[in-house]
């Protein structure tokens, strides 16, 4: 759970043009945020605290992937907008199931 909420914050980051990680990151935060309050819930605060340290890595080597941002970035050929236009990017549905879940309990 920690590599995954870790890479996937930075594959964002790193990977998609700034206007869908405006979009995009604040959208993964609340959706992990209403992990962390559904796995306290259940009294799995261990889940909770490993996408905290996930989100401290990120906040701790933001440099180091921005960085690596500034390359990928540099180096890239296709545009967000293609990608979504070809579904090769799928829209994030998660948070939407996920606060459909909480309400039902």
């Amino acid at each position: 759970m920690y590599h995954l909420t870790k890479n996937g914050y930075s594959m964002l980051l790193k990977n998609y043009g700034m206007r869908n990680v405006v979009f995009t990151i604040p959208m993964r935060a609340v959706y992990d945020f209403c992990k962390v309050f559904e796995n306290f819930k259940k009294n799995d605060q261990n889940r909770g605290i490993v996408v905290f340290k996930a989100w401290l890595w990120n906040l701790d080597n933001f440099k180091l992937v921005w960085k690596k941002r500034l390359y990928v970035q540099q180096i890239r050929k296709v545009s967000d907008d293609y990608l979504i236009s070809r579904a090769l990017i799928a829209p994030d549905t998660r948070l939407l199931k996920l606060f459909d879940r909480l309400i039902r309990r």
